[in-house]
């Protein structure tokens, strides 16, 4: 037995909406009074243009409901239908749902309480987990004829898309028609006729294009430096590309990248005329626990097979061969290696629906990919704390102390101190670099950069002008006890279980 609902406490305009959309509704058949013994809540949430909208709390009811498995088209590839299209019209149905009743006797799973008395539905209210795929199903029957001609649907959204002008206010006429046949409304304030740019499913569609749709309506406080800023924004964003439409008879282009906690890719084209890179879709995965072990090499090729399945609507049959780019060198040889893993093999059957071939480009040029691959993942990885190496507090008592200040004084009279030493809250900086005294503090120093996350263990030519201390090049190398930096950091690395391991072959 599904367990009762509580009724939910509204405000005063709530309560006057609710008074009169049950008024509405009785009124027009679509709810009545109600015995039930298991009411769901009722509760409003704002509409774009301030008006409510009622919701019914379903959930306990959802939970034993046999699912509608009816498919929905991912919308991606419903935005990729209308790729070559100049013209569109976007029609938005008016009380969608309520167009399919409710099957007789089971009213009673549809009841919700108010203050005002217990009501259920006769009609397919919103809230029900299988509504959806219900109105899916009815709408894709209605409109059959014109799928993938000049219509795509998603629920009660419907597009209409062509290229010519004459043709697509003749198709238009026939949907609208055949809607009016059906006995579906149009609601004609959220409808948009014969434009070169109209927004759907969370996207702004252009001939040119696709991006994301831009929420209107928010205010914020407006001055000179926010002016400024809008005018930097407006230039990068004029700059930036959208996702193009893919062209099928110009090559494709995939930058792949994975990442210990996820892997992500970019699909691109270039422009004939610029030679440019133009974005034609993303993507980006979390790991599973069990491809987070995977092999270096063979996370580098999962995102590979992810990406080929992502873009399969594309990318198997291309007209001409696939480039991929990869930050990993000896993934280049995949194809032509003979001793391969399982898994490998596995994949290799998969690869050979398609032509392609693995470029290794460096890290630097892969901004796109490693950011798709790295982004909103940090969860489960256990980042270092962000905190001060050294806290100043060590580095004055140090300054302060009478052995440190006569090392100074000596060490004057040999080496004239620099015109860039200063001093900043009882700080010596040369320049912008601190100066950091005492052996003690300066391994300290050594071995955070090394260990941490972001060092990468490059090696000693490379490590040693990242981590470096102010005193050997300010001179302070001839004061006794300092040893040279190079030899500490020769130690530090000979000794490094990261940096004395080999790189992984494939």
């Amino acid at each position: 037995m599904l367990p009762c609902s509580r009724v939910y406490a509204l405000s005063e305009p709530e309560n006057q909406y609710l008074q009169d959309y049950l008024d509405d509704l009785s009124a027009k058949g679509l709810i009545c009074h109600s015995t039930s013994p298991v009411p769901s809540s009722l509760f409003f949430v704002p509409k774009k243009n301030h008006d409510l909208r009622s919701c019914i709390d379903y959930h306990a009811a959802n939970k034993v409901t046999i699912k509608n498995r009816y498919p929905f088209l991912l919308i991606p590839l419903l935005l990729d239908q209308v790729r070559q299209s100049t013209i569109y019209t976007k029609l938005d149905l008016w009380g969608a749902y309520h167009l399919i009743r409710v099957m007789k006797g089971d009213e009673w799973k549809t009841a919700f309480q108010t203050k005002f008395g217990l009501f259920e539905y006769t009609v397919m209210p919103f809230g029900l987990c299988n509504a959806p795929a219900a109105f899916q199903f009815f709408i894709n029957e209605v409109l059959q004829e014109f799928l993938d001609i000049c219509v795509v649907l998603y629920i009660d959204d419907i597009l209409i898309y062509l290229s010519s002008t004459e043709e697509h206010i003749g198709h238009v006429r026939a949907v609208l028609q055949w809607l009016r046949e059906h006995h579906l409304c149009p609601k004609l304030e959220k409808c948009v006729f014969h434009a070169t740019t109209v927004g759907f499913l969370g996207n702004v569609i252009t001939s040119n294009g696709i991006s994301m749709d831009r929420p209107k309506g928010i205010k914020f406080p407006w001055d000179a430096e926010a002016e400024k800023a809008f005018q930097r924004l407006k230039n990068k964003f004029t700059e930036a590309l959208i996702l193009h439409h893919p062209d099928l008879a110009q090559p494709f282009f995939v930058e792949a990248d994975a990442f210990q906690m996820a892997v992500g890719g970019v699909l691109s084209q270039r422009d004939p005329e610029s030679g440019h890179f133009h974005p034609v879709a993303y993507f980006s995965k979390k790991l599973l626990p069990t491809e987070k072990n995977y092999t270096v090499v063979e996370r580098e090729l999962l995102v590979i097979k992810l990406a080929f399945q992502e873009w399969r609507q594309h990318l198997p049959g291309a007209r001409y061969t696939i480039t991929i780019y990869t930050d990993h060198h000896n993934l280049q040889f995949f194809q032509a290696t003979k001793a391969l893993t399982p898994r490998q093999l596995h994949w290799l059957l998969f690869f050979n629906e398609f032509d392609f071939v693995i470029t290794y480009r460096p890290g630097t040029t892969q901004q796109k990919a490693d950011t798709l691959s790295r982004m909103g993942f940090s969860a489960d990885v256990a980042l270092e704390q962000v905190r001060s190496i050294i806290p100043p507090e060590k580095i004055i008592a140090v300054c302060t102390s009478q052995e440190f200040l006569e090392k100074i004084r000596v060490a004057q009279h040999k080496v004239p101190c620099s015109t860039d030493v200063h001093e900043k809250e009882g700080l010596l900086y040369h320049a912008d670099q601190l100066y950091v005294p005492a052996k003690e503090l300066r391994d300290t120093m050594l071995h955070w950069g090394h260990d941490s996350v972001l060092a990468g263990h490059p090696g000693v030519s490379v490590e040693f002008y990242t981590i470096y201390w102010l005193g050997e090049a300010m001179g302070l190398r001839t004061i006794p006890g300092n040893p040279r930096p190079q030899f500490m950091l020769h130690v530090l690395l000979k000794n490094s279980i990261s940096c004395t391991l080999p790189n992984p072959a494939l």
